[in-house]
């Protein structure tokens, strides 16, 4: 029962409740929503990706990607042309990657934390993390490759009190969520988190 709050591996887990609001870009939308497909799903995204034109990208052996929208800024924004092995942080990330004509490889545990126990079995010095300032990716050379702009939305209030769960898929989306609902609203509700950063970023603001 509400309040509570769940850390789950994948996202289709049982979710308790129907309704469900999530806050992911519209390129991911579809393809979590499909996932998630048992449920009334709600999307409202509270970020838009500025690309960041980045050159003179050394040739490495493994690059890494946090997100699609890393891979979009890498290949189709800065058109950078590397070869190496590719490490995709999730299965969407993976299918925007392969969209470029390039296979990669997904870690177990979809998260930066998994991302990252991967990543610790190559020399560090042979690593790239195509990622924003704001990733949780610590310990490997990273490259910011993209700027996110926080939106503001004047249907969130409504709509988080239409459901009966929230889905914040980053501690960076809950972080902005947080500034724009009381902590006191968001309790109410189910909130599901996908990972240990995203949970520690709840319990940070005495979400429970």
């Amino acid at each position: 029962e509400a309040p509570s709050l769940l850390v789950v591996g994948k996202i289709n887990r049982k979710i308790e409740g129907n309704r469900v609001l999530l806050f992911r870009q519209k390129e991911a939308e579809k393809e979590t929503k499909r996932l998630l497909n048992k449920f009334k799903v709600t999307n409202i995204p509270l970020i838009k990706i500025k690309p960041k034109k980045i050159k003179n990208i050394p040739q490495n052996k493994v690059y890494a990607f946090t997100s699609p929208n890393a891979v979009k800024s890498v290949f189709s924004f800065s058109k950078l042309k590397i070869d190496g092995k590719f490490v995709a942080i999730g299965d969407i990330t993976k299918k925007t990657i392969a969209k470029y004509g390039k296979m990669a490889f997904v870690p177990k545990i979809q998260t930066s934390d998994g991302l990252m126990r991967y990543l610790k079995r190559f020399n560090k010095k042979d690593v790239i993390v195509f990622c924003s300032r704001y990733t949780n990716v610590i310990g490997f050379r990273k490259v910011y490759c993209y700027d996110t702009i926080y939106l503001k939305n004047k249907l969130i209030k409504e709509s988080i009190d239409a459901v009966d769960t929230i889905f914040p898929t980053s501690s960076e989306i809950l972080a902005h969520l947080i500034k724009l609902i009381p902590i006191i609203s968001l309790n109410k509700k189910i909130i599901v988190v996908i990972g240990p950063k995203v949970a520690l970023e709840a319990k940070k603001h005495n979400l429970h």
